[in-house]
């Protein structure tokens, strides 16, 4: 199976380096300072903070209609990136190819299949104009749930903190029977992977976390720890997990949390020391990836019917602490 990672970040990164450790078929697509360094030095991988680094010589493409054609290509871009990216990806497929989407927040195929009030099951905060759909398409489309701790160090510098795992399943019917096939081209040691037949239950488990987590801590600057020490923050970011928990229930997803658990392993497990992705961006000056993250789930919230205050409130003020250091992308 020829594999194409689109996107080179901490996700990209980690999940190109364990296929290519593992022996797997594997290009990368990326731009800028990260192609450059690619190139000039290779991914340079760490399995974790303390090992030394591997170097990792990979073809680099500076888009994926030359890269391709792909039998799956893994879209490990930020997720408001990819409206712009959808007919370069549907390019790099082969027919019959898949595109994997390993993103953060909600999905812009989440809504594919369900029946919701509204016109149609166009998720706007993260295909306004419908690209992705028109270009890859929900028929093409495999989800993903990523549950990892890793951090680009640099362009090109990767580092893994934790185990990663991915849970993966059909966006659409139609790719259902090419899961398993894919789940074991992908589960290799340090990123393992598995099919579900319920990949919104996964991806509702994901986003619900991420909604209490990236964006309190990049408007408090510090480690998940740190914001989950304060009774207050602790009691805001768990309102917000229920309500999307709520949201995505109503949608027809089955979500299994236990919502004090999680906060007290926010504030004293592993995860403590954190820095999330949304607080690196600020560190770097990235665009924040904030529609996915947060004002999707207050859209499905207004499409389901669901009252999400404190994830409308915390959309407001991310996108507020974006807009002054001109790290807003509007959707």
């Amino acid at each position: 199976m020829r594999i194409c990672v689109y996107g080179a970040g901490a996700v990209g990164g980690l999940i190109a380096a364990r296929l290519a450790l593992a022996g797997r078929e594997v290009s990368l697509v990326a731009r800028g300072a990260s192609a450059a360094a690619l190139r000039a030095e290779g991914l340079r991988f760490r399995a974790d903070p303390q090992a030394e680094p591997v170097t990792l010589r990979l073809p680099v493409f500076d888009r994926g209609a030359d890269a391709g054609p792909q039998d799956l290509v893994v879209v490990a871009a930020k997720a408001q990136a990819l409206p712009a990216m959808a007919a370069d990806l549907a390019a790099a497929l082969a027919p019959g190819g898949a595109a994997l989407f390993a993103v953060n927040g909600v999905p812009w195929w989440y809504l594919h299949g369900l029946t919701v009030p509204g016109a149609d099951a166009q998720l706007r905060s993260v295909d306004p104009r419908g690209e992705l759909a028109a270009h890859v398409g929900a028929a093409r489309t495999i989800g993903a749930a990523v549950f990892l701790a890793a951090e680009r160090d640099a362009p090109g510098r990767v580092t893994q903190h934790a185990p990663a795992r991915l849970v993966i399943g059909a966006a659409d019917a139609g790719m259902a029977a090419r899961i398993a096939a894919v789940a074991a081209a992908l589960d290799v040691p340090g990123c393992r992977v598995e099919a579900s037949a319920r990949i919104r239950d996964h991806v509702a488990l994901k986003f619900s976390g991420n909604v209490a987590t990236n964006p309190l801590c990049a408007l408090v600057r510090a480690p998940i720890g740190r914001v989950y020490a304060d009774p207050a923050m602790a009691d805001f970011g768990a309102a917000a997990m229920r309500e999307a928990v709520a949201v995505a229930e109503a949608l027809g997803a089955r979500v299994d949390v236990d919502v004090a658990a999680r906060v007290a392993q926010y504030r004293e497990g592993p995860l403590a020391p954190f820095r999330t992705s949304t607080l690196l961006d600020v560190d770097f000056g990235r665009p924040l990836e904030i529609d996915a993250l947060v004002g999707a789930i207050a859209e499905l919230g207004r499409r389901a019917g669901v009252a999400t205050p404190a994830i409308d409130l915390t959309y407001g003020m991310v996108r507020a602490l974006a807009e002054q250091l001109g790290l807003y992308v509007p959707p």
